[in-house]
């Protein structure tokens, strides 16, 4: 901004001082002002200001000054206090000028449009700006830097409605366009919430500054704002391929999109990488989250030893329940009892903890052979081991306290694992009975075709059948009867 107005004012503040001194009647000096305020200019270009000044206040106090002589000599006033850094003084000495009228239509505007520059530079934006603005409907043509000072006018009303169309005429306007440019209109369209022009003016720095990792992450922060979060995960995405993620707190905000996104197997991948690579702390808090993810992804052999990692450096329940629930994921009920066990020792529900582990034993007499009926020594020993599996199931599901919400649950389960005992059961009594019967019938067909072939034709299976066969159908009769 200073650097702007410095610019206009070696144009609009000290040249043409007294180039009209001559032109028409109504606009001459009178010989003794003339000369003061020719000695004036004189110590104005040698830029002795203080001096200059000093010699405008004694014409200035004399009496029957002509309009264009005050108006004259207050301008040459108002431009040494601005090269002197003095803009109140400044503002103070056009203002003056402008009132004592006399000057010639350009110089009058040339000191408008100066002075509202000063004005929006000062902190006076809104009378500033309407006094450019004015001017530019009156036929004035605006610069860029004029472009750029309504703009800032506005911005300090906070008028972004105002402040925009200036804004995209300053934009346009230039043929080679910076950042602040960029920057400015990015604000604008903030202020007024416009998230879709916010995006174009955000593609377009990326595009142009493709390195710059404050663009991309305000990218995500618009789409984020308008509710396109998955487009905002999908730019962290690419910032990441990009390289544009290495601190910690970057890398672990992304692992947690790719778990709100139910993309769980990516997230663990990206942090275990990352914590091999040393750019994420091995935590606990980090064991925590990745053994989660691996957990979610179905990924338990990966989980487990991240899990027994982490609770070596874990004096709580949580983690050591959460490595029963992934062995029992595995079947490995043993090693899952002793972590759930540990966890109830600390304080895990113990309900919870005690159906999982009836759970496991459960599923685990589930995967034995099925067994047949006990027609040999192997099915024996076959219906002896699901018989103790399920007993240790039972034996479970009955230690899950009476108070638990688990409880009803549990006594379900207690019924169904008897029911099931008593289902193969009440299978291998049929079997037997039909088993028996099929015996009964060969035998009776023996005896009635023996006295035909002379011998009693009976199968090794039913032999055992016989006696009970003769005791209830044959009692007291012979053979050849």
């Amino acid at each position: 901004m200073r650097k702007f107005i410095t610019l206009t004012a070696a144009i609009l503040f000290c040249g043409g001082t007294l180039g009209h001194a001559q032109d028409e009647q109504n606009h001459q000096f009178s010989a003794r002002i003339g000369a003061q305020a020719l000695k004036a200019q004189t110590l104005i270009t040698d830029g002795q200001y203080s001096d200059a000044i000093g010699v405008i206040d004694k014409a200035l106090s004399e009496g029957s000054l002509s309009n264009f002589e005050r108006a004259t000599l207050l301008r040459m006033q108002g431009s040494s206090y601005f090269e002197l850094g003095d803009h109140s003084r400044t503002i103070q000495s056009f203002k003056a000028s402008l009132e004592a009228g006399g000057l010639p239509k350009s110089e009058h505007t040339q000191i408008e449009v100066a002075l509202a520059q000063l004005l929006i530079a000062n902190g006076q934006s809104l009378r500033g700006a309407d006094i450019l603005e004015k001017w530019h409907r009156n036929g004035g043509q605006l610069s860029s830097a004029h472009f750029q000072l309504l703009t800032q006018a506005w911005i300090d009303q906070k008028n972004f409605s105002k402040a925009l169309p200036w804004a995209k005429r300053w934009f346009d306007g230039v043929s080679v366009k910076e950042r602040k440019h960029f920057d400015l209109l990015y604000f604008i369209y903030a202020q007024l919430e416009d998230r879709p022009r916010q995006a174009d003016v955000i593609r377009q720095m990326i595009t142009r500054w493709p390195d710059d990792k404050t663009l991309w992450q305000s990218w995500a922060s618009v789409l984020s704002a308008a509710g396109e979060e998955r487009a905002a995960f999908d730019v962290n995405v690419l910032m990441y391929d990009e390289g544009l993620l290495t601190e910690e707190a970057e890398l672990l905000r992304l692992v947690q999109y790719y778990g709100f996104y139910d993309i769980p197997y990516w997230g663990a991948r990206l942090l275990e990488e990352e914590m091999a690579q040393g750019r994420v702390e091995s935590s606990q808090e980090n064991l925590e989250k990745l053994s989660n993810l691996w957990r979610q992804a179905r990924e338990y052999d990966r989980a487990i030893p991240v899990l027994e990692k982490a609770v070596q450096k874990s004096t709580g329940d949580k983690l050591h329940a959460a490595l029963g629930e992934a062995l029992i994921n595995r079947a490995d009920c043993q090693k899952a009892e002793r972590a759930l066990k540990t966890a109830m020792d600390r304080g895990y529900d113990r309900g919870k903890g005690w159906m999982l582990i009836a759970t496991c034993r459960y599923e685990k007499s589930q995967q034995a052979e099925r067994p047949e009926c006990k027609t040999s020594t192997k099915e024996s020993r076959l219906i002896t081991a699901k018989y103790k599996s399920q007993d240790e199931a039972v034996m479970a599901f009955e230690m899950v306290p009476g108070g638990s919400s688990q409880r009803n649950s549990a006594n379900k389960w207690i019924s169904f694992v008897k029911a099931e005992r008593q289902a193969i059961e009440d299978r291998c009594t049929f079997i037997k009975e039909q088993g028996r019967l099929r015996c009964m019938e060969e035998i009776d067909r023996a005896y009635k075709e023996y006295p035909l072939t002379g011998v009693l034709d009976i199968s090794d299976v039913c032999l055992s059948y016989k006696d009970a066969y003769d005791a209830e159908y044959r009692a007291g009769k012979e053979i050849f009867n």
